[in-house]
């Protein structure tokens, strides 16, 4: 038998548990091409670009391929989760003093 445990409060799942997926992507909208994109030299923009990576003058882009991520939930987080998936709420929490 499997074991699972809650990937947000941590507690073991015994009985019902839920699974939340998520994929995460990069935005794309072909229909947004303007005529100056295909003046361009995209070779030589993409050469001179790996070869200010290669140099150290810039940092190598993050990885914007497809995320794809799965997270098992108890029936409390469950609930939780669905009124903020992103957690908004949990932003808004944070109280500075009046210094």
């Amino acid at each position: 038998m499997r074991h699972f445990s809650c990937d947000i409060c941590g507690d073991s799942i015994h009985d019902e548990h839920y699974v939340v997926k998520i994929e995460l992507f990069a935005a794309f909208d072909p229909d947004e091409l303007h005529e100056t994109d295909f003046d361009a030299d995209h070779l030589a923009m993409i050469t001179e670009e790996v070869a200010a990576i290669e140099s150290g003058q810039v940092e190598a882009p993050r990885e914007s391929g497809v995320q794809r991520l799965r997270f098992d939930l108890c029936e409390g987080c469950r609930g939780r989760f669905l009124d903020d998936p992103l957690g908004r709420d949990a932003l808004g929490r944070v109280n500075y003093s009046e210094n």
